[in-house]
């Protein structure tokens, strides 16, 4: 059976994840770099991916797996605008290294986290790292970092020339990570010139790098705290002096390679009380660019069912796309979300952090055979099976 990109970073498959480290500690004779690679592999790796995965031979199939054209000329794009970020960089001067906290941003998400503690003293400066899954959303986070006065600065990865050639005459995914993995260490290389530096804020599980990154820091002193982005498992090596997660399944996963990272669970479990009583339900889109076309079908599929479901019950039905999506208005027929919620409101998805976050209304998740939602939430929330989601309507609907 297919499965979604995070089932592949879930529990149920880390144990793969084992054994690509093991090849990695013989590959590279160094623990971060050896972390570094399994956490590239597992979030890149279409080989890592295959049915029946295992053993020493997959793991030389990982590091030998060809990268197809159109990656590559999405890594050369990725390359410069990142060389153009770092020439910005440059352009702050000598002064940045003063600041005593930084915040490492791709969109406004990243910033409003932090945005209360940045705040509250010291001389903060918000870097800006190059967002390609979205232009015209990192745009407008730019625009709005200048309206309310931040002290913010571009910043790039510092790619070497020499390593974008060797990945170019190898296209395999040893010379990407290698391309890769020798960026981020000039990453670390920069941050550790700040000589006051007593805070790094991050939501960097996305990054495979951010690992050896944030140990140099913690180790020299520096406070790294980092809040997940989402209820999303990326990175199974991660590293923070303090990780505030969204649940305890979230927990369990970041801290099985890692029994002593320091973690918080932000979200107690929310069980299911049937029957529910509302007037509208608002369904949260997870499809964007990074997503597969097996997300978007049963998304797709589960949405039908629910449209269908609320017209026998004359209740309305509105979607919120993904920050990150790109296109036309995505389902024909159903209205856009107004950004208005009461009381009533039933707020559903598949695997949405706003299970969590949206604090009107009442929130449930659906699970799918093709999407095991309880693998990102746990047991003991508030899911309910696709087949089953006539229930949620057995009290009447209205309220």
């Amino acid at each position: 059976m297919n499965h979604p990109e995070f089932y592949y970073r879930s529990i149920a498959y880390i144990e793969n994840s084992r054994k690509v480290f093991l090849m990695a500690k013989h590959l590279f004779q160094d623990q971060d770099k050896a972390e570094s690679f399994s956490n590239y592999v597992v979030m890149h790796s279409s080989e890592f991916r295959k049915e029946g995965f295992s053993g020493k031979r997959d793991c030389r199939c990982v590091a030998a797996e060809r990268i197809g054209c159109r990656k590559v000329f999405s890594i050369l794009a990725k390359v410069f605008i990142n060389y153009i970020f770092r020439l910005l960089y440059g352009l702050k001067g000598r002064n940045k290294y003063k600041s005593s906290r930084l915040v490492k941003t791709w969109v406004e998400l990243n910033y409003f986290t932090y945005k209360a503690r940045l705040e509250g003293g010291g001389n903060g400066l918000v870097l800006v790292l190059p967002f390609a899954l979205n232009f015209k959303r990192q745009v407008a986070y730019i625009r709005l970092l200048k309206a309310l006065g931040v002290n913010f600065a571009f910043y790039g990865a510092g790619y070497s020339i020499i390593d974008v050639v060797i990945f170019l005459a190898k296209r395999d995914m040893l010379s990407l990570f290698n391309l890769e993995y020798k960026a981020s260490q000039k990453t670390r290389e920069d941050f550790c010139k700040y000589v006051n530096l007593s805070e790094y804020l991050v939501m960097d599980d996305v990054d495979p790098f951010a690992n050896s990154v944030n140990k140099s820091l913690h180790s020299g002193g520096v406070k790294v705290l980092c809040t997940m982005h989402g209820v999303g498992t990326y990175s199974p090596f991660y590293f923070a002096s303090e990780v505030f997660l969204f649940n305890q399944a979230q927990a369990e996963y970041y801290r099985y390679f890692r029994p002593e990272l320091a973690t918080k669970v932000q979200h107690c479990p929310r069980s299911l009380v049937l029957p529910m009583y509302f007037d509208r339900i608002v369904f949260y889109s997870g499809v964007s660019v990074t997503t597969s076309g097996l997300n978007s079908m049963v998304e797709l599929r589960v949405l039908s069912a629910l449209v269908e479901l609320c017209k026998r019950n004359s209740i309305s039905i509105q979607v919120k796309l993904h920050p990150n999506y790109k296109g036309v208005k995505r389902y024909v027929g159903v209205e856009s979300f107004d950004g208005v919620l009461t009381d009533s409101t039933l707020n559903l998805s598949l695997y949405s952090t706003s299970y969590y976050t949206v604090d009107i209304g009442k929130s449930a998740l659906i699970e799918t055979d093709e999407i095991p939602t309880s693998l990102l939430f746990g047991e003991g929330e508030a899911i309910i099976k696709e087949a089953d989601i006539g229930r949620l309507f057995s009290g009447g609907g209205n309220c």
